[in-house]
């Protein structure tokens, strides 16, 4: 599986694979130490660079850790028990030591994506919920929420400065592309994060709405995506 798919393996509750307010927050903080979102900055060091390909990997560990959770309760309102179990222990293994590197960020993108594609292909099915599954999905949509506008976020900011980064001819930073491979490859996969993200949701509300679950709040949160 390429690293591209792993990542868009994320996107839905997507995986781990969901509301946020508009209010100064974590994402602001990176976004304007960005070159291009906001920063006084004309260019990336390879210094700040290191710095904020760490913060990215902190924001994508908390954004994997909403959507897990998420697609933990979406899982099991759809009657997916062991997938429901797979989703709540990435929550879990995130929440207790996040994402430590490239490899380990592969791997728990890659372990939610047999989660996602049964929850999509539910979806998809347009399978009718009671109505204790739908007060369970209901309760999914939030960290959804948090999740995949988290992700989103992270990816338009890592691609902003992967392709500062790649463009660069400073010798600091070509020295140290090699380390900041992580921030680069989530920059260079971005367009197919959010396009992922961007299917996954409208799927998402698509159903809610068929099950008379409210959905205005997550409608709300990416609405300028």
């Amino acid at each position: 599986m390429s690293n591209n798919s792993k990542l868009i393996g994320l996107m839905a509750l997507a995986a781990m694979i969901f509301s946020v307010s508009t209010a100064a927050g974590p994402f602001d903080k990176l976004t304007k130490s960005l070159p291009g979102m906001g920063s006084d900055e004309p260019a990336v060091s390879a210094t700040s660079a290191l710095d904020q390909q760490a913060e990215l990997m902190d924001q994508v560990s908390e954004a994997l850790t909403n959507l897990s959770s998420s697609q933990a309760l979406m899982a099991e309102a759809l009657g997916l028990k062991e997938e429901a179990a797979i989703a709540q222990q990435n929550a879990d293994s995130l929440a207790e030591g996040g994402i430590t590197g490239s490899d380990d960020m592969d791997k728990k993108l890659a372990s939610s994506d047999s989660v996602n594609s049964a929850i999509e292909q539910k979806l998809d099915e347009g399978t009718e919920l009671d109505e204790e599954s739908k007060k369970i999905f209901a309760a999914s949509i939030p960290p959804y929420g948090l999740g995949s506008v988290g992700m989103v976020t992270s990816a338009k900011t890592a691609s902003s400065t992967a392709t500062s980064l790649t463009a660069s001819s400073d010798p600091a930073i070509l020295a140290k592309l090699g380390d900041l491979k992580t921030l680069i490859n989530f920059g260079k996969a971005a367009p197919s994060i959010i396009t992922g993200f961007k299917d996954t949701t409208s799927k998402i509300i698509k159903f809610a709405q068929a099950n008379d679950i409210d959905t205005s709040e997550l409608e709300a949160d990416v609405a300028d995506w």
